[in-house]
């Protein structure tokens, strides 16, 4: 059984890795229409 300090360790790691993994899909969603943009 884990410890609630290493579980809780274990959740903000998953939950920093999400916001990670969102914000690199919003910043390439961002790219890609800055590129149609200038390609228009």
């Amino acid at each position: 059984m884990l410890s609630p300090e290493r579980s809780k360790r274990a959740l903000k790691g998953i939950v920093f890795s999400s916001i990670d993994g969102v914000v690199n899909l919003i910043f390439m969603i961002f790219i890609s229409s800055k590129k149609m943009m200038f390609c228009d």
